[in-house]
């Protein structure tokens, strides 16, 4: 895989997510909606697959399913925006499951970064990164729906995912901090 090619896919996709939301009134479903956040999901997808071929969590079983769920959920949730881009006013129940696929992926994002934190495949500022975006959710998403604290999810989506898709753009380039020790 072409990691700086990834990468820069994913920093150039990175900001679409704080421009839907610096466009875009709250709770406002549009077709630019749909298409910044397809445009966003683009580079996160790109994201995880060079993660996957990083082998950033190891190669475990729980590593490859990790993956296939992260994916999986990515790939629903950009069915949702291009219904969105097609149809923003939708009141259909397939339409609010895939609906559903956003905030999971993001949950699913931070597993994906535990299991990188204990995996030790990458270098320390690279596991920090990881964790960064998966706590994205938590930090940002959470308190501007039960406080309405929205300022911050927009700017620390874009900081998060752009910082992501440089470690991606980094790729296996650099010698990772993995050490084994050899007793002979």
């Amino acid at each position: 895989m072409n990691f700086k090619l990834a990468g820069i896919v994913a920093i150039i996709c990175a900001p679409f997510l704080y421009i839907d939301y610096a466009t875009t009134s709250t709770n406002t479903l549009s077709w630019t909606s749909g298409l910044f956040g397809f445009i966003y999901m683009v580079g996160w997808m790109c994201s995880v697959v060079a993660l996957k071929r990083l082998q950033a969590l190891g190669t475990s079983r729980f590593a490859k399913i990790a993956f296939a769920i992260q994916l999986t959920l990515l790939t629903l949730a950009q069915g949702w925006n291009i219904w969105v881009i097609i149809q923003p006013h939708s009141d259909n129940i397939i339409f609010h499951i895939l609906d559903m696929c956003w905030p999971l992926s993001n949950i699913w994002m931070l597993v994906i970064a535990i299991t990188a934190l204990t995996a030790k495949r990458l270098q320390p500022w690279k596991r920090f990164v990881l964790l960064l975006v998966g706590l994205w959710f938590p930090l940002a998403v959470i308190p501007a729906m039960t406080m309405g604290i929205t300022s911050i999810a927009g700017p620390y989506s874009a900081m998060a995912f752009a910082l992501l898709g440089f470690v991606v753009f980094k790729g296996n380039n650099e010698e990772e901090t993995v050490v084994k020790f050899s007793y002979v």
